[in-house]
C-alpha cells in the first residue's frame, strides 16, 4: 500500500464515524502540494482495493455526497449484495441518476448556471435509448443532502450516480464530474472540464455532449466488465 493510502485511511479512521471532506483528505495526503481533485478518487480506489469488502459485503469506505468520504462501522454497513433496489440485471438497461451540480463560487447567481448545466445532462441522457435516466424532479430531491451515496441510489432505485460541481473564478470556470457504481461505492470515473465562462447555448451544449458521451462510455464499459466477470471461464477467453 502506497504511502498516500496509508495517510489517507489514517485520516478516516481518525475521523471516527464522521464524513471527511475531499479538501482535508488532499491536504492529508498531499500538504501544501498543487494536486487536482481527480486524484483523491484514484487514491481511495486503490485502498478500496486493499482494504476488500466488509462482512455485508459493502466498501469500507464510503462516499458522501457534496462533503467526501466515510470509513464505514461494518455493524452499520448497508447490505449491498441483498439490495435488490439497484441491483439491475445485465439484461436490463443502466439506471442512472444526474445529481443537482453544486456551486463552488461565491457568486450564489451561478445557482441557476448549476441547475441549467444538470437538466441539460439529464436531458442529453435521456435521449441515449440504452439508458434509463431519473427524472429532474427525483434528482432534485436530493439537493443539500450529505447522504451516503449507497442510501440516494436505493431512494432512487438506481445503479449509477453521477455527481459535480461548479467553480467560477473570473472568466474562467471549472466544472468536476464524478460517476459512481452505487452498489459497490465505486468512482468509475472522474474528470474536470475547463472551459471559458461565456454564457454562449452553442457551448454549453457542445460541453454536455462531451460529458454525456463519455458518461455512456464509462456505463458501458462498467456493464460490459460486470458481463464478463460472470460468464463462464471458457467463454471469457474467447
Amino acid at each position: 500500500m502506497g504511502q498516500r493510502c496509508l495517510v489517507l485511511l489514517e485520516t478516516l479512521l481518525a475521523a471516527d464515524g464522521r464524513a471527511v471532506s475531499k479538501s482535508e483528505l488532499i491536504e492529508a495526503a498531499w500538504k501544501s502540494a498543487n494536486i487536482e481533485e481527480s486524484n483523491l478518487p484514484v487514491q481511495i480506489a486503490a485502498l478500496r482495493k486493499r482494504l476488500g469488502t466488509t462482512p455485508h459485503g459493502g466498501q469500507w469506505i464510503a462516499t458522501v455526497q457534496r462533503v467526501g468520504y466515510q470509513f464505514i462501522n461494518p455493524v452499520n454497513a448497508p447490505k449491498t449484495r441483498h439490495n435488490t433496489a439497484i441491483v439491475s440485471s445485465l439484461h436490463e438497461k443502466p439506471t442512472v441518476a444526474v445529481l443537482p451540480l453544486v456551486n463552488l463560487s461565491s457568486d450564489p447567481e451561478q445557482n441557476y448556471f448549476c441547475d441549467a448545466m444538470t437538466e441539460d445532462i439529464i436531458i442529453e441522457l435521456t435521449r441515449r435509448n440504452s439508458l434509463t435516466v431519473r427524472s429532474r424532479s427525483a434528482s432534485f430531491r436530493h439537493r443539500n443532502t450529505n447522504s451516503v451515496m449507497f442510501h440516494i441510489a436505493s431512494e432512487l432505485s438506481v445503479r449509477y450516480v453521477v455527481e459535480g460541481s461548479v467553480r467560477r473564478i473570473g472568466e474562467r470556470m471549472r466544472i468536476s464530474v464524478e460517476l459512481i457504481d452505487a452498489l459497490n461505492d465505486n468512482e468509475i470515473w472522474a474528470e474536470n472540464f475547463d472551459r471559458a465562462f461565456v454564457v454562449n447555448f452553442s457551448t454549453q451544449d457542445q460541453l454536455v455532449r462531451t460529458i454525456v458521451t463519455t458518461l455512456v462510455e464509462r456505463i458501458q464499459a462498467s456493464v460490459m466488465e460486470r458481463l464478463s466477470c460472470q460468464l463462464p471461464g471458457d467463454l471469457r477467453a474467447r
